[in-house]
């Protein structure tokens, strides 16, 4: 419907409806059940349960996200961008980005290259400099996010990592490597009566030596 003397378009919910002539004029209908309708000044946009959609406020220039559910944008001052389905672990919508983590993965993410590590569920980074490098499955007995590498020793398994500038023993567990710093050297079976490590040491001449662990 319009205002015949302001000129400005209003929505009619289902029913019937009386308009004075000369002041108030029908322009069309339309049915409401599809992803998009467009409706005079109006855009009638749907997102469903599975998607995440993307508008932009015309008036200041940014965007928002747009949860699942049934919109009226009015064209002057929204822009409907695009939807999306949420159904890959790494969704863009500019300058946004969705990542969904799984049980047993963490993602890797850079914000302005600082490392921010997410835990399972759904994230929303929320500008262009913060971006999601890898999705990276933690039931795997060594990986690696960042600078940080991460092993598990088996029970039956003993390990053996350069500290400080030190040899240290990791028992059986989870042990978190930070590999500006230690050097993670193998693992061996505690059944072993004895093995040979092998480490090369990095320096203006590399050099390689052996230890043994009984």
């Amino acid at each position: 419907m319009e205002n015949v003397k302001t000129g400005q378009f209003n929505l009619l919910a289902p029913g019937r409806h009386l308009l004075e002539k000369g002041k108030r004029q029908f322009i069309k209908k339309a049915v409401t059940n599809q992803k998009r309708v467009d409706l005079a000044n109006f855009d009638i946009v749907t997102i469903d349960a599975d998607e995440c959609g993307l508008v932009k406020d015309n008036m200041t220039g940014t965007y928002h996200l747009m949860q699942p559910g049934q919109y009226y944008l009015q064209k002057n001052l929204h822009t409907f961008v695009k939807s999306e389905k949420l159904n890959q672990p790494i969704v863009d919508l500019a300058p946004y980005t969705i990542v969904t983590v799984n049980a047993g993965q963490v993602a890797e993410t850079y914000d302005n290259g600082e490392l921010i590590v997410f835990e399972p569920g759904v994230h929303t980074l929320k500008h262009a400099q913060h971006t999601c490098k890898n999705i990276i499955d933690t039931t795997s007995n060594d990986y690696s996010v960042g600078v940080f590498r991460y092993i598990r020793i088996l029970p039956a398994e003993t390990g053996l990592a350069l500290q400080k500038g030190k040899l240290a023993q990791l028992n059986a567990g989870k042990h978190t490597i930070d590999t500006r710093e230690e050097v993670f050297i193998d693992k061996m079976s505690t059944q072993q009566q004895e093995h040979e490590f092998k480490l090369t040491v990095s320096t203006s001449r590399s050099r390689s030596s052996s230890h043994r662990c009984s």
